[in-house]
């Protein structure tokens, strides 16, 4: 019987193919990591803010305080009965008794539309800017409406790389799904 001798060639070839494997393996872990980079670098974090509220330069305000943009999935106003409303001027004219009409602007959000990093839309804003008890009045109803249990307020939105969340006007800490 003949021995079988490792060569140097032999040896030079089989470290070949472990030096070839290892980076192989360090390159897929690699790209794994810089995925979840990406994943990590946009997150946008929707919140709504009751800006002013005890003074007739009162917001309801949804605002962006994450990075990157929010695409809006999804949207639903309920009050406190179940009842759905299409927009949330829909939901304060029947929140609001029509004695206490209450002048203001609104901003209506749709399925598909985007809200960019930072930005803030004002979903509703006081537009009597007249100073007087009744305009102080009326601005104290318009925020207990939007404050109170009785609105249940819910966005559903996604990031860039389709990851979801919900908030709600109850909660200012998004619930990824």
């Amino acid at each position: 019987m003949t021995k079988k001798v490792l060569t140097n060639e032999l040896l030079i070839g089989i470290s070949a193919m472990i030096i070839s494997l290892s980076s192989l393996v360090v390159f897929i872990y690699q790209t794994k990591l810089i995925k979840k980079q990406q994943y990590k670098s946009v997150y946008p974090h929707l919140n709504f803010v009751h800006m002013h509220s005890n003074s007739i330069d009162y917001h309801f305000v949804i605002r962006n305080q994450g990075i990157g943009p929010a695409f809006i999935t999804a949207i639903e106003i309920e009050d406190a009965e179940g009842t759905t409303f299409d927009n949330i001027l829909d939901y304060l004219e029947h929140a609001i008794d029509k004695k206490d009409s209450i002048s203001i602007n609104y901003t209506d959000i749709q399925v598909g539309s985007l809200i960019q990093e930072k930005q803030n839309i004002e979903l509703v804003k006081l537009s009597d800017k007249a100073v007087n008890t009744k305009t102080f009045a009326k601005a104290n109803i318009l925020r207990q409406k939007l404050l109170s249990n009785l609105l249940r307020l819910t966005i559903e939105y996604e990031s860039i790389y389709e990851e979801k969340w919900s908030i709600n006007n109850n909660s200012n800490i998004p619930q990824k799904h």
